[in-house]
């Protein structure tokens, strides 16, 4: 269990981009929700853990299952909680855009590497195509909105 917003959210993003590289075949829901536990912190399973923040959060995962949305953050911070939400469904548009079959090896490696060349010179791809993929994937704008995610965490009391 994160101990905190910035942690909460970086293990999200780290998950969607290992299912990426692993050429996942599936979408997971998340929820973020701030809320007391009244039981003991268990920090391997959330099993036999009750209070208001769990079935709080629990009901949230539960009405994502009839929406589009795939993210949800609800903390004391509503303004946060919103502009969170925002910036994750702008996240979710560009990674559920991505096909695996077409899209995935060429995400993973530009997240890996940076660089449309040196993308190229591993996937042994011509360097013009790197770069339009660059650009029709979004890699520098999924980047962007990491930070932005992250720093919207940061600063979270």
């Amino acid at each position: 269990m994160p101990s905190d917003l910035l942690s909460a959210l970086k293990v999200i993003v780290e998950l969607e981009e290992q299912m990426i590289a692993r050429d996942a075949r599936f979408k997971l829901r998340y929820v973020v929700f701030e809320g007391r536990i009244e039981t003991k912190i268990n920090p391997a399973v959330a099993h036999e853990m009750l209070g208001p923040g769990l079935t709080e959060a629990r009901n949230l995962l539960g009405e994502l299952k009839n929406s589009n949305d795939r993210f949800h953050v609800n903390i004391t911070d509503i303004k946060k909680s919103a502009v969170l939400n925002d910036a994750f469904r702008i996240y979710q548009g560009i990674v559920d855009g991505w096909q695996a079959d077409k899209d995935y090896e060429i995400v993973t490696s530009f997240l890996e590497l940076g660089d449309y060349k040196m993308v190229a010179d591993k996937l042994n791809r011509d360097r013009s195509l790197m770069w339009k993929r660059e650009r029709s994937q979004n890699i520098k704008e999924y980047v962007s909105l990491k930070n932005i995610i992250s720093y919207l965490a940061l600063s979270h009391v």
